[in-house]
């Protein structure tokens, strides 16, 4: 079977840019596998955002990738005039740009050749952006190689239609002379098609430049067409110069075939300008975007230090920090050596594995956003606070040494957990402005190694139900009963503990699971791509060149989103904006005291401070706003920072076969006393258990090791039954263990 590269492709991800493809990476790949393809090139529109799951997915596959883009192209990006509408507020006539968007493909011959396309498409996002994201004449001058890239004119809409054809034969000669500059044929059967094939033809002929062929492919099946027409209905998104459009993935065969019937191109010509794809593959080398690193940026100011000077700089800062602390609070300053083997501990672990420079680089971040006017939280996202270092850092002002409750550092971090998952450290600022810590983060590593990150909006299950639902014939009762089931689920979620695994199918119903199998061609459609909610990417490496930035809104982003970047590697910082934190600062300011660290704030609560709960006053208050949450405060009455935590935690979903008895503190007990002592610590109230620290507790009182304790809850978390099972039967020796010694004590 003969074969060609179909690199003028499209997946959902060029949605990003205009509504265009249901079809994802993977149903793409397998195609070609069928057709015996061992390339695999995907040109989304005006972005590479598929670039690195199709990079993950190509390894899987064992197929060579390249990487491209159809992108926006103008003559000059920055040219603008007057324009016929006036603005509303001046009067004045609005300045008005080339918004002809015409199609050039790009394609990446090699490493040089990625980054520059990642180059080219940040400027278009940042200079270039008027409607779309557009490269010109300048940026394929300045910043695209002929020996680094290949160019080919794309669709009807392409460069060669939209301008002068001897222009831009004139303009792209040195592609053209290096051999990187293809005119593109494409087989549909329209009028349209058909007069711009026999002029590109001429053109082709004239100026010798090399022909190749494309399908513009933006389904694989039939069934996909049907369902992408559906997607476009939704968003109102009508083509209507693709009307005869074949925009499936057909074999070397179909698309010969198709040519034929066209009646343009001569027999020699289709078949040459199908084995110039094949040439095309043959210029682009194989090589890894997906390669794994852990990616951790070093201030400037500490650069010229090697790395276990950087690790001395930073345990330095932290007793400097430490023995600024018990100049504070007398309660450090009693327990000095409890302290120091925190630190010594937890030092460690951050030395173990390599994340040191992580917490230099935080330390300096919030020192500095703090120097520009930023304000953080006093309490903590997360699992920070498990850790004394990051109290003393100031990422967090808890310290779990003077608390009851279970913050056990195990649950943060060891370098165990860390080498193994191969990822950074994860630290979440809540703040009332992430501007000035985002100016620190800049300052410290470079204006192109900080931005924020992305995330698709995606069509989510529901909505990819009711879209099937009303498309097939469902009848209005079974839609709306699986739609309750899936609200249930989205609850469900909602309140998922950290690093759970909840599996939507557990809650719609079995008689109905086959028509919600069948909604997933809906399902994870990209929609759109806005700025991540507090994500920031700080990169060690250029992220113009390495990753490429995205106009998002008005925000100019990374082009990468936190899951791809925790799989490559890259620190993301998460600088989340709270108003809360800005209004609790500005009260504190305007009463003209300091803001207590939570430690002090417990130690001065009085009993009215705890009447809140019970005269069920907590209309403002974070978690216990709703009514029958507020009801449960008043039969609950927590008097302590216990009490509230405990309630935070079992009015979730996940305790609702025992919240009654929790709220009435009803006594319980397991009848192992190792077991109750440890549950009871935690709640005052019995042996329940409601924090994922309390399984580590009970697996470490078994026996487990400690450092084990979290990779366990995560795994039952998953329900992985291999090692639930192992670790169930090392569990209850244990407990037997401890029993039977117990009894002898």
């Amino acid at each position: 079977m003969d074969k060609y590269l179909n690199y003028h492709l499209h997946t959902t991800y060029s949605n990003a840019s205009t509504i265009d493809s249901c079809n994802s990476i993977e149903s793409m790949i397998i195609r070609a596998k069928e057709l015996g393809q061992t390339s695999f090139c995907i040109t989304e529109h005006g972005n590479t955002l598929s670039k690195f799951e199709s990079s993950m997915l190509c390894k899987k596959y064992k197929m060579k990738q390249i990487i491209g883009t159809e992108a926006y192209f103008v003559l000059d990006r920055l040219h603008s005039w007057e324009g016929k509408t006036l603005d509303k507020k001046t009067k004045t006539p609005i300045m008005v740009k080339d918004k002809s968007n015409a199609h050039i493909i790009i394609i990446a011959k090699n490493r040089n050749g990625y980054r520059q396309i990642n180059k080219a498409l940040s400027i278009a996002n940042t200079t270039g952006f008027y409607m779309k994201p557009r490269i010109d004449l300048q940026i394929v001058k300045e910043v695209l190689n002929p020996n680094d890239v290949i160019i080919t004119t794309a669709c009807c809409g392409g460069i060669l239609a939209k301008y002068d054809m001897e222009q831009i034969i004139l303009e792209f000669k040195d592609f053209i002379d290096a051999g990187s500059f293809f005119i593109e044929f494409q087989a549909h059967n329209t009028d349209k098609q058909k007069e711009y094939n026999s002029a590109i033809f001429e053109l082709a002929k004239k100026y010798n430049i090399k022909t190749t062929v494309a399908c513009d492919t933006h389904v694989v099946t039939e069934v996909d067409e049907f369902y992408r027409d559906l997607i476009l209905k939704r968003k109102n998104m009508i083509y209507d110069d693709e009307d005869g459009w074949m925009l499936d993935f057909p074999s070397y065969e179909e698309l010969f075939y198709r040519f034929k019937i066209q009646g343009i191109l001569p027999d020699e010509v289709i078949m040459e300008s199908l084995q110039n794809t094949n040439l095309i593959d043959s210029m682009c080398e194989n090589y890894d975007i997906t390669e794994y690193s852990l990616k951790i940026p070093v201030p400037i100011m500490y650069r010229h230090l090697s790395s276990d000077d950087r690790f001395k700089k930073l345990k330095d800062i932290i007793y400097f920090e430490f023995e600024e602390y018990c100049k504070k609070d007398s309660y450090p300053n009693k327990n000095k050596q409890k302290y120091i083997d925190a630190i010594e501990y937890e030092l460690g672990e951050i030395y173990g594995c390599h994340t040191h420079d992580y917490f230099l680089l935080h330390y300096e971040i919030i020192k500095r956003g703090r120097e520009l006017g930023g304000v953080l939280t006093k309490t903590s996202r997360g699992s920070a606070a498990c850790y004394i270092v990051n109290m003393l850092l100031h990422f967090t002002a808890i310290d779990r040494l003077q608390t009851s409750l279970p913050l056990l550092p195990q649950r943060f971090m060891t370098k165990e957990r860390l080498l193994l998952s191969k990822s950074a450290p994860d630290i979440d600022l809540n703040m009332a402005d992430p501007a000035p810590f985002y100016q620190a983060t800049k300052e410290l590593i470079g204006e192109e190694y900080c931005y924020p990150m992305i995330a698709f909006g995606k069509v989510q299950e529901k909505t990819a139900w009711k879209i099937y639902a009303a498309t097939n014939g469902i009848s209005v009762e079974t839609a709306n009963d699986v739609s309750k089931s899936i609200d249930e689920y989205m609850t469900a979620k909602k309140y998922e503990e950290e690093d759970s695994e909840i599996d939507i199918y557990d809650y719609i119903p079995s008689q109905y699971r086959k028509e919600f199998e069948d909604s997933k061609h809906f399902r994870a459609v990209i929609e759109n791509v806005r700025q991540h909610a507090c994500g920031h990417l700080v990169s060690p490496i250029n992220i113009v060149e390495e990753i490429g930035l995205i106009k998002c809104k008005d925000v100019i982003c990374a082009a990468i989103e936190g899951s791809i970047a925790d799989k490559l590697g890259y620190v993301k910082s998460d600088f989340l904006i709270v108003s809360v934190v800005d209004i609790i600062d500005k009260i504190y300011k305007r009463i003209g005291i300091e803001q207590p660290s939570p430690q002090e704030l417990l130690r001065n609560l009085d009993e009215k401070v705890w009447d809140i709960y019970s005269l069920g006053y907590t209309a403002e208050v974070n978690q216990f706003t709703a009514n029958r949450t507020k009801k449960m405060m008043e039969v609950f009455l927590p008097k302590s920072l216990n009490d509230l935590s405990a309630a935070v935690s079992f009015i979730r979903p996940g305790c609702t076969s025992i919240v009654d008895k929790l709220v009435k503190r009803e006594p319980m007990s397991f009848g192992v006393k190792g077991i109750d002592d440890i549950l009871y610590s935690h709640t005052n109230i019995g042996s329940y258990v409601i924090y994922q620290e309390s399984i580590m507790e009970m697996l470490k009182y078994a026996g487990i090791d400690k450092k084990e304790t979290y990779s366990l809850l995560k795994a039952i978390s998953k329900r992985k039954p291999e090692v639930i099972q192992t670790a169930k039967e090392t569990f209850i020796e244990g407990i037997v263990k401890r029993i039977m010694e117990d009894k002898k004590e």
